[in-house]
């Protein structure tokens, strides 16, 4: 028997999907993936579902002008973590270099997707 189903649609009507999710001890469901913006580009999109209705509790973007995508998502302890992709630019090239300089990433890989991957915790309670 369904008990709920939920349509998420993003501002743009593009092309959004699911990833993963993860159901947490009260049933409520989390979920990561992506949202098409105004540019044609992604964001990471997630989210947390009402266990008895299927509303939005929070929802959270990783924003950017780039192809972002939530691809793996794990609850841990009291955190809700994301991991996924983003595509990679000359700036975030010059930035990635500079903080891990031992990841070598030539001028040809510029403007691909590459698995840079972005992590940040949301407490599973509260918001």
């Amino acid at each position: 028997m369904v008990q709920w189903t939920k349509n998420i649609n993003g501002a743009f009507n593009g092309n959004d999907a699911a990833n993963d999710l993860a159901i947490d001890a009260s049933a409520n469901v989390y979920i990561t993936g992506y949202q098409t913006i105004a540019n044609g580009n992604t964001d990471i999109y997630s989210t947390k579902l009402d266990n008895s209705t299927g509303n939005i509790i929070w929802e959270k973007f990783e924003e950017s002008d780039l192809l972002d995508e939530g691809t793996n998502l794990v609850l841990d302890n009291n955190d809700v973590v994301v991991a996924g992709s983003r595509e990679v630019t000359e700036e975030i090239l010059s930035m990635h270099l500079q903080v891990c300089a031992k990841d070598v990433i030539t001028p040809t890989d510029l403007m691909e997707r590459h698995p840079i991957i972005l992590v940040y915790t949301i407490p599973i309670e509260g918001n």
